[in-house]
């Protein structure tokens, strides 16, 4: 079949397998390698090229790792030291043991064995922490602790991409090239540290002043490949590259906003490399060897559920932690799929092997969520069982780091935002900002402002925001357009979340609340009102009478703000004195007479029955004006009086 028609064919199987695994709530990366099978040269044939699929796989590969260094903090890793360290360098240290232990009886070679264990040790961080995040456990006890066994899990995959080349001799590895091979890692990391402290954030800085979103994508896609070819032409691999340059930007202050660029990259070219991986799987290989399979499968399940539940119970945690544990880590991992492919390659693993693995992996992979899902029934089974007397604590000694509740989200850093921001300050509320801006980002971060460089219309920005903690969530950025775009995320990301909204004109009052905001504000109708007000204020009516009425206007134009009781307004009185004056404006113009006299020298000239009620001068309309205010030759000044007044007024002020 033709590519195209073949891509096309793909895409439409792809939709139907990933709503069918939806529906079921599997993993979309078990779809993706039923898909590879099934359109593979092994299956339909649908697609034949598998090198231009691999191509395309081996970019998610490098995205994937990018990704997880973006994620990664030094700071993160110092404060979870005793749960990565101890808890997941026990689960994957036991589990290579294991693993190469039973292959070598087996009868393999050794170096085999240790791929085999390399293999088998990691598991799937993405599959592990999606149920977490559906179930809301990601801040518990259980949560916590899974979380910093898979960061281990992320960076023990360095060392093994390094060693695995070395593992390809035929008569074992070559240890007198690890040295070697270290000191190329000490010199390109070196070289990465000394760019990423002079070069990479002043080229970030630079391009994020343009404003350009394609800018910076590409800008950040550069950083991540130029580093991987360096690696990789220093007789590294890519992915080690790909994550060296995801951990030098994480440490920068645009590390959410690269990742909300990236993420939909590495989504896409992620679930192609699954898809590449599926269309090696020999379905007949698979038949062939069935009871192998099924060894192979309860072997990984029986070794990684023992190695998951030591690690956790060998820090003192709970059964029921260390039971979960053991359940939710004992899938083959998406990085597994790399190495493999890696040793299938270089002849490390043969054809049948491979096979095999890929049988196992998706069927683990597949289980994972029903096999957490099970956790707590049997959990619960052996506490009425056995009697097991263990307080829960409840956290490790080393926590993870809290996340901040109960605070403000602004999204846009203007003259509203940064008003919220000093409302919230005085009200002794934190405030996390979201905006483009890195120069109001280093300021307000001075003042202890937590603040993300990204674009709020995102859902990885608001996230990151913590919306779904939130109190409240101001959207000051205009235009409307884009404040629509960020309410119904927002709306959609945290049902019950206040949302209260900024537009321009009238007309984006009812858009906005539509959209999912609960209170409007339109800075172009309420700077109308203000000028009404002013004008009430210069005919003689006090605050008592003005603010019933601008109540009453606002209820027929807002929604979601309750009008104050209008029982008693004196508006007869109001609506005659209306009548009775209309606002109208006079130019000053080249030669105004009135051009370096103050506002209180021209009030002291006006008839008593007109009153100034607002200055226009460059585009702005100036309402709040003193008695001091000079007058410039070019201002347009807004009366409001009687109509037979206009004439005089404009012969006083320009001599006309």
């Amino acid at each position: 079949m033709e590519f195209i028609p073949a891509v096309s064919v793909l895409i439409l199987i792809s939709i139907v397998f990933i709503f069918i695994a939806q529906k079921f709530r599997l993993p979309s990366v078990v779809s993706f390698l039923v898909i590879g099978m099934l359109v593979g040269p092994f299956g339909l044939a649908i697609i034949s090229d598998q090198e231009v699929i691999s191509s395309f796989g081996e970019i998610g590969i490098i995205l994937l790792l990018f990704t997880i260094g973006l994620e990664l903090s030094f700071e993160d890793i110092a404060r979870f030291w005793k749960v990565i360290f101890v808890g997941g360098f026990m689960q994957v240290c036991t589990t290579i043991i294991v693993i190469t232990s039973i292959t070598a009886v087996l009868g393999f070679p050794f170096n085999e064995a240790v791929f085999f264990g390399f293999l088998v040790s990691l598991s799937s961080t993405a599959i592990v922490m999606r149920v977490l995040q559906e179930r809301g456990s990601v801040e518990t006890l259980e949560g916590t602790t899974l979380l910093g066994i898979l960061i281990f899990q992320d960076l023990a995959i360095i060392p093994m991409i390094l060693i695995t080349p070395l593992l390809i001799g035929q008569t074992g590895p070559s240890y007198e090239q690890l040295p070697l091979g270290i000191a190329k890692v000490i010199l390109i990391i070196t070289l990465i540290i000394v760019a990423s402290i002079w070069l990479i954030p002043a080229l970030l800085d630079r391009v994020s002043r343009e404003r350009n979103r394609e800018l910076f994508l590409l800008t950040i896609a550069g950083i991540c490949f130029t580093v991987a070819y360096l690696t990789n032409a220093a007789g590294l691999s890519l992915s080690l590259g790909a994550f060296i340059a995801g951990l030098v930007i994480g440490e920068s202050e645009y590390s959410v906003d690269a990742l909300s660029d990236i993420l939909p990259f590495r989504d896409l070219f992620a679930g192609i490399f699954f898809l590449s991986i599926g269309m090696l799987l020999d379905t007949r290989v698979v038949l062939t060897y069935f009871p192998i399979v099924i060894l192979v499968i309860v072997t990984i399940l029986g070794v990684k559920f023992l190695t998951g539940w030591l690690s956790v119970a060998s820090m003192g945690l709970p059964p029921r932690v260390a039971i979960l544990a053991g359940f939710s880590l004992c899938q083959i991992g998406e990085f597994s799929f790399v190495l493999a492919s890696s040793g299938l390659q270089s002849q490390l693993i043969s054809i049948a092997t491979y096979q095999i693995f890929l049988s196992g992996a998706i069927v683990t992979m597949a289980a994972t969520p029903f096999l957490m899902g099970a956790a707590q029934p049997v959990t619960d089974l052996i506490y009425r069982r056995v009697p097991v007397r263990v307080k829960d604590r409840e956290k490790p000694g080393e926590e993870l780091k809290r996340e901040v509740s109960g605070h403000v989200v602004i999204a846009g850093f203007g003259t509203a935002g940064a008003a919220v921001a000093r409302a919230a300050e005085i009200a002794g509320m934190q405030c996390h900002v979201i905006d483009l801006d890195p120069d109001a980002a280093r300021r307000e971060k001075e003042k202890g402002i937590l603040f993300t460089i990204g674009d709020a219309k995102k859902d990885e920005i608001l996230t990151h925001a913590g919306i779904g903690r939130a109190a409240i969530l101001f959207v000051t950025v205009l235009p409307a357009k884009q404040a629509e775009i960020i309410v119904r995320r927002a709306r959609r990301l945290a049902p019950g979340l206040p949302i209260v909204a900024l537009g321009g004109s009238p007309g984006d009052i009812p858009v906005l609340f539509s959209a999912g905001a609960d209170e409007v504000i339109s800075i172009e109708y309420e700077g109308a009102l203000r000028l009404f007000a002013r004008a009430l204020a210069r005919f003689g009516l006090s605050e008592d009478e003005v603010d019933p009425l601008l109540s009453r206007i606002r209820a027929h134009t807002y929604r979601g703000i309750t009008p104050r009781s209008s029982e008693g307004l004196p508006l007869g009185k109001i609506e005659r004195r209306l009548e009775e004056h209309h606002i109208f404006s006079v130019p000053a113009g080249k030669g105004t007479q009135m051009a370096g006299k103050t506002v209180g020298e021209l009030d002291e000239l006006l008839p008593p029955d007109v009153s100034l009620v607002a200055i226009r001068r460059g585009g702005r309309t100036l309402a709040e004006v003193t008695g001091d205010f000079v007058l410039e030759e070019g201002d347009t000044l807004l009366f409001s009086g009687p109509p037979g007044r206009a004439g005089e007024v404009a012969f006083l002020v320009s001599g006309e």
